[in-house]
């Protein structure tokens, strides 16, 4: 090399020195990153804490504390080991029971939030009776009711489900609707109605002044008419969660169904329009419908 052997030790050893400042800068650098994290998880956690005592729920975010908006996503390839939780006061509160998932954005929390909430009953409906809605969704879960009567008066275009075991159930002057009553320990009486279509398990039945009706029923007796015109009998073909405790309840045997067996008071009555009623053919099949069980919103319980 030219050097003497003093001169190559001089070099080397410069070199030594070199290479041990560059580890030490590593060092006190890697120590000045920790101490950096430490700093903001401190900041993050006391600004939590008061957010969280107002009892508001902290949002997971990233930690460059850039709030997503509405509608937009976080990136799919951004590493999960960046999350940290900070707090949004413009967030909508996370039910306790919803994990949180930060990769959805605030309306699809939002909507978690709403599936959750309690069942509240409108303002414009009675637990046990409805009167004078048109175009609506009524509904009574299971266990609302009670075993008690239910009544619906002058409804129009609506739709009635009621899930609950009820004692019996009064339908009068309803027009243009769909209505689903599960098992009823005791009678379904329909007046002055007429072009609905009712789905109904009870141990009774009885229609007075009705015309186009269309019953798809499960009937523990016979079933009665009165005065009615185009009234149409076919059977029971609705599933939904918890029937087979409800028709316990209702006393009903699911192997007798007596829906075919109709008596006609006014038989022989000339001012009664024909044809009084009519039976589907025996043999004929149904498919079963699976109903989603729902709260008073309509909403999946």
């Amino acid at each position: 090399t030219g050097k003497s052997p003093g001169e190559e030790q001089d070099t080397m050893l410069s070199l030594d020195i070199r290479t041990g400042q560059q580890k030490a800068q590593e060092l006190l650098d890697e120590d000045a990153e920790r101490e950096e994290e430490d700093r903001r998880e401190a900041e993050n956690r006391a600004k939590a804490a008061p957010v969280a005592a107002a009892g508001k729920t902290p949002v997971a975010m990233y930690d460059d504390a850039v709030e997503l908006s509405d509608g937009e996503d976080v990136p799919e390839d951004e590493p999960q080991d960046k999350l940290s939780e900070h707090t949004s006061d413009s967030a909508a509160p996370i039910p306790s029971t919803t994990a949180v998932d930060p990769r959805r954005n605030s309306a699809a929390l939002a909507q978690d939030e709403a599936a959750d909430e309690p069942q509240v009953l409108p303002s414009d409906e009675k637990l046990t009776f409805v009167r004078k809605l048109s175009h609506r969704t009524i509904v009574r879960p299971p266990g609302s009711l009670n075993s008690q009567q239910f009544a619906m008066d002058s409804l129009t275009h609506c739709t009635v489900k009621l899930f609950s075991a009820m004692d019996s159930v009064l339908i009068d002057d309803c027009y243009d609707c769909e209505i689903l009553i599960g098992p009823t320990t005791g009678s379904v009486m329909l007046r002055d109605c007429g072009r609905i279509t009712v789905t109904a398990a009870c141990q009774q039945l009885r229609t007075r002044g009705c015309t186009d009706l269309n019953l798809k029923l499960f009937c523990f007796t016979d079933p009665v008419v009165e005065s009615s015109t185009r009234v149409n009998f076919a059977t029971w073909n609705v599933a939904f969660c918890g029937l087979p405790a409800l028709f316990k309840e209702a006393r009903l045997d699911p192997a007798n169904n007596r829906y075919r067996n109709v008596f006609d008071f006014n038989k022989d009555d000339p001012a009664v329009p024909e044809p009084h009623f009519t039976v589907e053919p025996e043999g004929t099949v149904h498919e079963i419908e699976d109903v989603v069980v729902t709260g008073y919103a309509d909403r999946p319980l």
